[in-house]
């Protein structure tokens, strides 16, 4: 087997490991590379923190020969290419394979920056989420129907608070004096909610996401992450490895690859699968469908039939040791694709790449805070799509437009 020099090893240990993957590991250092042998311990259930999904991945184990005859343990990771290697008894790692070839860096250039330098500075002004002439029009509900106390507040009054606490990271409390404040800087003589009132109307509330009509049809992108519950920060975890009590909840998102808003969010607890979610996801966006992407984890029957429902086409990369499913299914297609061009062509082709867009969603989610701080899970649900329309209020105000201009090589 191919030895390892000690700084790729530790590398890799650093950048994909916060917690050991053996019981114990006995390693013996040969000049100036490192052979595991005469490791006598059994590979535990492989459970780690990614950095950037934070999620379980469920690695499976398929016994290969290798080059040399040695006997190998291959961990697949479904839903992606990756393959962690391992001798017989040994530690688990990421391979990279060598292809000799030195990839190329794209160079991209913003065409709009000074309308997005605006943007940015726009999603901290008060009065974008603190309407005065809304809040007049709109604080206070109609009166009901028939027989009933008239409420105090509407919806949009709650959604507005919820908004300010979210997007500000403030408790219940500090949002209705912040409130309290605004309301007399903008001389509204509006009674505003107490602490106590915000929490019983986010558990009911039904919360308004912004969305623009669309032009023509769409090509959807479809990625989760999860938003922690509780459990340890990164330095506990660092330091002294991760807990037992580590709880999250799995947010799957639907973006338009075109506009970059969110069509359609769900949340949902660990115990449910992506290719559960997906058919939910697509029921929520109107308008005509052209494609949907996704990651392997998506590559089941039930949702390669619900995109079949809505007219579009699949772009999901099959899963490793796929199989054709025969009567001519558009699957089948996608796999005699990768035979023929391999699977780099195909996303080429496909315009699976696009799929980052949903990636990056992720990534701008999690700046509005890592974990969600309520308490019961309907609050949570609530919580959690106050951030999806937050964030298409954001792309609303302005993103920034970029074009390719060059390459640059890789640092070797």
């Amino acid at each position: 087997m191919r030895e390892l020099k000690r700084t790729d090893l530790l590398t890799v240990l650093n950048h994909y490991f916060h917690t050991a993957l053996a019981d114990s590991e006995r390693w013996r250092t040969e000049s100036d590379g490192l052979t595991p042998a005469g490791v006598e311990a059994e590979l535990i259930a492989l459970e780690f923190m990614a950095r950037d999904t934070r999620e379980r991945l469920s690695l499976h184990r398929s016994d290969e020969p290798y080059d040399n005859g040695v006997g190998v343990v291959c961990w697949h990771y479904l839903g992606c290419n990756v393959v962690w290697l391992s001798e017989e008894v040994g530690m688990a790692m990421r391979v990279k394979p060598e292809t000799g070839e030195v990839g190329l860096k794209q160079r991209y250039r913003v065409t709009n920056w000074s309308e997005y330098d605006r943007a940015l500075v726009n999603r901290g002004n008060l009065t974008i989420w603190f309407d005065e002439a809304t809040i007049r029009d709109s604080w206070t509900p109609p009166l009901p129907i028939g027989r009933g106390k008239p409420g105090w507040y509407s919806e949009t009054a709650i959604q507005t608070c919820l908004t300010i606490k979210t997007l500000f990271q403030l408790p219940y409390r500090a949002t209705e004096g912040l409130i309290k404040s605004l309301m007399r800087l903008c001389q509204l003589d509006l009674t505003v909610p107490d602490h106590p009132h915000m929490s019983r109307r986010a558990a009911q509330l039904s919360v308004k996401i912004p969305r623009r009509p669309r032009k023509g049809p769409m090509h959807v992108v479809v990625d989760s992450t999860g938003l922690k519950i509780f459990g340890e920060g990164e330095w506990k975890v660092r330091q002294h490895g991760v807990g037992k009590r580590r709880t999250w909840r799995k947010i799957p998102l639907a973006v338009d690859e075109t506009s970059k808003d969110i069509i359609g969010i769900e949340v949902t607890t660990t115990a449910w699968g992506d290719s559960k979610i997906l058919p939910g996801l697509l029921d929520q966006i109107e308008g005509e469908i052209a494609q949907v992407s996704a990651d392997g984890a998506y590559d089941s029957h039930g949702c390669h039939a619900a995109i079949a429902e809505r007219d579009a086409r699949a772009t999901i990369p099959p899963r490793d040791g796929a199989v054709t499913w025969g009567d001519a299914h558009p699957r089948d297609a996608i796999l005699q694709e990768i035979e023929a061009k391999g699977l780099d062509g195909w996303k080429n082709d496909s315009g699976y790449h696009r799929h980052s867009i949903a990636e990056n969603m992720r990534y701008r989610l999690k700046q509005l805070g890592d974990r969600l701080y309520s308490r019961t899970f309907e609050r949570q649900v609530t919580e959690a799509h106050v951030r999806a329309a937050i964030l298409n209020t954001f792309t609303y105000l302005g993103m920034p437009q970029s074009v390719r201009v060059g390459q640059i090589a890789s640092a070797a």
